[in-house]
């Protein structure tokens, strides 16, 4: 929807500078103003429904259908730094565990703001600051994180590492790294498919253990707006999360909409 406002835009003024001309010929012997740059404000959102919910590090937060919403917005700070502010949650349409205080309501709300760099060759880094809240769930205790990644995309392969350094909560100091891979190509222009790999290695002090505790494989048919995915979690360590007592049995199935303004 912006591309059509700027297209738009830009077909008004180019109508009405022609009919300013033709009104007054004098008109055609002063220089033309430059048009300013446009401007670099973007945002977009999308919504999944899924059969669940389970984090990169194996926990699952919901074994039943779940929601879940996005939204983001960004702009380029003094014309240079891209400045991205986001906001996810998960809603939960049944009770994970006693610790959820409600059998439907938000049990998880993310929100976020960084920078992203991406050039020519297929490179890509990016860093931010997370909030990570849990409402609705018993001793409610957010966890505030910085989330950095870096990525090579070549061709239909990207190779990238994501780490996640807590700051605050019951895991402060603790270092997540997440390796990934993902092949993605186009059929046609309006319909592409992808596979996604990635582990998750938890390295903690203390209490915490160090350990990789789960991989997951995501496969992804998009079309249009509109995209479907089944993903598989595997348990390489129970010494953090377990998901034997839950049904989703580490399969998740979902939809996803998505959309720009």
């Amino acid at each position: 929807m912006k591309a059509f406002k700027i297209v738009g835009l830009a077909t008004l003024m180019a109508l009405s500078t022609a009919l300013a001309q033709e009104a007054d010929p004098a008109a055609e012997a002063e220089a033309t103003p430059e048009m300013s740059e446009a401007s670099s404000l973007w945002a977009s959102g999308s919504i999944d429904v899924s059969s669940g919910y389970i984090c990169d590090s194996g926990e699952v937060l919901s074994d039943a259908l779940a929601i879940q919403p996005w939204f983001g917005f960004g702009f380029d700070a003094f014309g240079k730094i891209p400045l991205e502010f986001s906001a996810w949650a998960n809603y939960a349409t049944d009770r994970i565990s006693e610790d959820q205080t409600q059998k439907h309501c938000f049990n998880e709300v993310d929100l976020s703001i960084g920078t992203t760099f991406k050039n020519d060759t297929g490179t890509a880094a990016s860093l931010s600051l997370v909030t990570w809240q849990y409402p609705n769930m018993a001793g409610w205790n957010g966890e505030e994180l910085l989330f950095g990644s870096l990525s090579q995309t070549v061709g239909v392969l990207t190779l990238g590492l994501e780490l996640e350094y807590m700051l605050t909560g019951d895991c402060d100091n603790d270092l997540h790294i997440i390796p990934f891979a993902e092949i993605g190509f186009d059929i046609t222009d309006d319909v592409s498919v992808a596979l996604y790999g990635q582990l998750y290695y938890n390295y903690g002090e203390g209490e915490s253990i160090d350990a990789w505790t789960a991989y997951n494989v995501m496969a992804t048919i998009s079309a249009f707006d509109f995209s479907i995915y089944a993903a598989y979690w595997g348990q390489i360590s129970d010494k953090i999360y377990t998901d034997e007592e839950h049904d989703v049995e580490n399969t998740v199935y979902g939809i996803s909409y998505s959309f720009e303004l």
